[in-house]
């Protein structure tokens, strides 16, 4: 009874840990992606806030 137990408890470790690493690879991957991507999210961030302020601009004429 008692092996059995203790097999259980290695493979929830096991498990865990497996569970970690792929959690991790997946942050360095988007990390990865972002560092990449970064520059044409920022043309776009300022493109957005570019429109946000004309908006903005166009209903304080209207006021």
């Amino acid at each position: 009874n008692n092996n059995n137990n203790n097999n259980n408890i290695e493979n929830d470790t096991t498990l865990l840990t497996t569970t970690t690493t792929t959690t991790t690879t997946t942050v360095e991957f988007k990390v990865k992606t972002t560092k990449t991507s970064s520059r044409k999210r920022k043309s776009n961030i300022i493109n957005d806030t570019n429109n946000d302020i004309t908006k903005e601009q166009a209903i304080s004429k209207k006021k």
